[in-house]
């Protein structure tokens, strides 16, 4: 049922020319099919030009750390906007509104990264210095204090 509701979930259409990539730290199943955003995006896995448009995602539940399901192309330089930053379930840990951003190459070698402050449930973070042609994918990563979060956001040239 969980699988089903995924698959829904990430086939829905913003609008006719955007997609929105829903991105789940869902561990892997039994018959080890991952879902979506718990691995960095294999060899295989689909790539987004930015030339063409912004990657659009959605974190519905985090509480370590997902990533992009495709690859991005298209920009020598990228624009990470995160919006509607919510603390949906609180542990032991105290709130936390800081979240890392990790630009990784297809070497899955940490090209870059920046934590950002979430302020007024937003945020966003600058690089630069890419390679336009060069194939890239993006970590997200909170403090591990078993806090969950969820937000949702852009990747856009800049």
């Amino acid at each position: 049922m969980l699988s089903l509701v995924l698959c829904i979930a990430m086939c829905m259409q913003v609008s006719a020319s955007e997609e929105v990539y829903t991105l789940s730290p869902t561990p892997p199943t039994a018959s080890g099919i991952e879902a979506r955003g718990k691995n960095p995006p294999s060899g295989s896995a689909g790539t987004h030009n930015l030339s063409d448009s912004s990657y659009s995602y959605e974190v519905t539940d985090m509480g370590a750390r997902v990533y992009t399901n495709k690859w991005i192309t298209g920009a020598s330089s990228i624009k990470i906007s995160v919006a509607d930053w919510k603390l949906i379930e609180e542990y032991h840990g105290a709130t936390n509104d800081q979240l890392t951003l990790e630009v990784y190459d297809s070497n899955k070698k940490l090209v870059d990264s920046e934590t950002i402050t979430i302020s007024k449930e937003s945020g966003s973070a600058t690089f630069t210095g890419l390679t336009s042609t060069a194939k890239y994918y993006i970590g997200f990563r909170v403090p591990l204090n078993s806090n969950r979060y969820s937000f949702n956001g852009t990747i856009s040239k800049k």
